[in-house]
């Protein structure tokens, strides 16, 4: 995924990945045994920061 990402015009070439590593399928769905907050919690604000730095609002 990282290299065909790399291949694509901006703000694909941008992405980022980060793994949580204790989160199983479906971490955000806070209705589910799998929820996990905190890592849910991240995971939006890092959204929402790079939506906001590729002009997103």
């Amino acid at each position: 995924m990282k290299q065909a990402l790399a291949n694509d015009p901006p703000p694909a070439k941008d992405s980022q990945f980060h793994v949580y590593d204790d989160a199983s399928h479906a971490f955000f769905a806070d209705y589910r045994p799998s929820y996990r907050k905190a890592d849910a919690e991240d995971s939006w604000k890092r959204a929402l920061a790079w939506f906001c730095e590729h002009g997103v609002k």
